[in-house]
């Protein structure tokens, strides 16, 4: 047969089996939040171990930097020796260019002494 019970038992039940289902809920939302911190913590230990060896790696390639910048001239060094090359090559240039000039006088001169020798020789031969 069925049992009748007040609206009171009847309600108070209902409160019962909500308040176990919540408490059900909150061990469960426990867990999950356990879990994800977990998972959070683990993933955080995990960063913090690349970005120390991301450190290590850049802290070596900064030592090797300094080390290798003493082999390398410095800018203005450089920039210096370029432009007393350049000074020099100009007045190389010069130099070659007046040479230059020299030997077409010289060519000149002698295409006139040669003539004026071949001229006196047909005439010293009556040609």
């Amino acid at each position: 047969m069925t049992e009748i019970i007040s609206l009171r038992d009847y309600i108070d039940r209902r409160l019962e089996d909500i308040k176990e289902r919540m408490s059900e809920n909150r061990k469960g939302d426990a867990e999950s939040i356990k879990v994800a911190l977990d998972a959070t913590k683990f993933q955080l230990q995990e960063t913090k171990e690349a970005i120390n060896e991301r450190l290590k790696l850049l802290n070596e390639f900064r030592g090797q930097s300094e080390d290798n910048a003493d082999r390398y001239a410095l800018r203005e060094l450089v920039d210096a020796k370029i432009d007393a090359i350049g000074v020099r090559l100009n007045r190389i240039e010069q130099l070659l260019s007046n040479m230059q000039g020299r030997a077409i006088a010289l060519a000149g001169f002698g295409a006139l002494i040669g003539g004026t020798a071949v001229a006196s020789l047909f005439k010293f031969l009556g040609i």
